[in-house]
């Protein structure tokens, strides 16, 4: 990732973790004294925009984006056709839990946040959420008050100032603030926070969604703030007010009933997010987050259980598992990991490979034309030592595929484990 990116990138994210942006109806609301701060943070708008798209962060789907177009519509209420903003809502390459808005009236939503909803329900909450954030004008407020904490001239300015550690994923970052920022961030309070929801909840009621199906969204997310460990990722609900907080006010919105859930899962919804959920999976693999993209993987062949490279994928997380216990160990929460009742001895791997081997073997069944799980195969048999399978199988996903992108470390990998096993070790 581009160092223009990581900055830029930050800057949403610091938006997103604390408020969402506004856009700008009309210039005679604005008070005169922001008028020029408007001008900067629409230009630090527009700049990040553009970069997203350069560095091609923009998650693309015709489907997908047809669909949220249509959702997100129905939530914008009518407004003066002179002071019409121009809306719109575009998804990120991202697996963190995080949406955005830009003060030019774009939405951003990770695709890890939608891969945490479970129906559409879920979804307008969210975006109707961000929208009201649009409407209330919060980013430009918010501006100004970190403004007087810091005196400083852009908010861009004050992003490039904390420690910035970024996970370079193509176009697509993983993106932690510096302590003394995102304190002031987090520190941005209930109210405007509180005043979204309700506001959300209102929209969700008015548009005939289901607003009981925010009890749900937050309960889940509720659940997996504790499955992880604290500070694995910077994200929208957690950088708010406190989940629970905003729990106990939604549902006093909806008449305090604690027998408010969320329906099933919505299989309509599933299916035009399926492929979403696949991408943001192997993100997920990529930036070392084993369990989340099991959650992602297991949620998918729970309802679409003949699709091959879900399975080939989960193989391959099982096989990263395997390899890496540690990884999964920092990932999960205290409890989470004693929770898998699986100690790291002798058996850690095998017992975890013999799934990685049924979960490759389930994808050759259902698509035998996918070569990716013979390379899966390969690279296993390679670590438990079984040379002769390995170069069986890694000439198979070679022949297969002649193009592969990995076919020179493939062909090394092959040249090694045919020389004689002494040559072999040397190799190593």
């Amino acid at each position: 990732m581009s160092p223009r990116l990581a900055a830029v990138m930050l800057l949403g994210m610091c938006i997103g973790c604390a408020t969402s942006a506004p856009v700008r109806m009309d210039q005679g609301k604005v008070p005169d004294r922001l008028v020029d701060l408007e001008r900067n943070v629409l230009e630090d708008s527009l700049k990040f925009k553009a970069l997203l798209e350069e560095e091609g962060a923009v998650y693309e789907a015709p489907v997908l984006q047809a669909y949220l177009d249509r959702l997100f519509r129905s939530l914008i209420p009518s407004t003066p056709s002179s002071s019409a903003p121009n809306f719109n809502v575009k998804v990120i390459r991202d697996p963190t839990v995080n949406a955005y808005t830009l003060l030019d009236g774009t939405i951003y939503v990770n695709t890890g946040l939608i891969a945490r909803l479970k129906t559409s329900h879920q979804l307008a909450f969210v975006l109707g959420h961000e929208l009201a954030h649009l409407l209330n004008r919060d980013l430009l407020y918010f501006t100004d008050q970190l403004h007087r904490k810091t005196v400083a001239a852009k908010l861009t300015g004050l992003v490039m100032v904390p420690a910035l550690s970024a996970v370079g994923l193509g176009g697509v970052g993983n993106l932690g603030l510096g302590a003394v920022y995102a304190a002031s961030v987090t520190g941005y309070g209930r109210e405007r926070e509180d005043a979204a929801d309700a506001e959300s909840v209102r929209m969700m009621r008015r548009c005939g969604y289901r607003e009981a199906e925010s009890v749900g969204l937050f309960e889940a997310l509720l659940a997996e703030h504790d499955r992880y460990q604290q500070g694995l990722e910077i994200s929208f609900f957690s950088s708010h007010p406190s989940n629970q907080h905003r729990l106990s006010a939604v549902k006093t919105l909806l008449g305090g009933s604690d027998e408010l859930r969320a329906s099933a899962v919505e299989l309509e919804f599933l299916k035009v997010t399926k492929p979403l959920r696949l991408a943001n999976a192997v993100l997920n693999l990529k930036l070392d987050r084993y369990d989340h993209a099991l959650q992602d993987l297991q949620l998918i062949l729970r309802h679409f259980p003949q699709e091959a490279e879900a399975h080939y994928y989960l193989g391959e997380t099982y096989r990263l598992i395997a390899q890496h216990p540690k990884k999964l160990r920092d990932e999960l929460s205290e409890k989470a990991w004693k929770g898998l009742n699986r100690p790291m001895d002798n058996t850690w791997a095998a017992s975890w490979q013999a799934q990685a081997i049924a979960a490759y073997r389930q994808a050759m069944t259902n698509d035998p034309t996918l070569a990716d799980p013979y390379r899966g195969l390969g690279l296993l048999y390679e670590a438990q030592g079984h040379s002769p399978e390995a170069v069986n199988y890694l000439r198979r996903y070679l022949e297969m595929h002649p193009s592969a992108p990995d076919r020179r470390f493939i062909a090394s990998t092959l040249a090694r484990l045919q020389q004689p096993p002494a040559a072999q070790g040397e190799a190593r």
